[in-house]
């Protein structure tokens, strides 16, 4: 039960790190862009 949970906590984590990570590269060609 708490191995299922840790594996979506780390997904999550996951995710949110990417997610991060394509907005500071977004924001970063914008701001080359402009």
């Amino acid at each position: 039960m708490s191995q299922e949970t840790d594996k979506k906590r780390k997904k999550f984590v996951t995710a949110i790190i990417l997610f991060a990570t394509v907005v500071a590269i977004y924001i970063t060609v914008i701001l080359k862009v402009w």
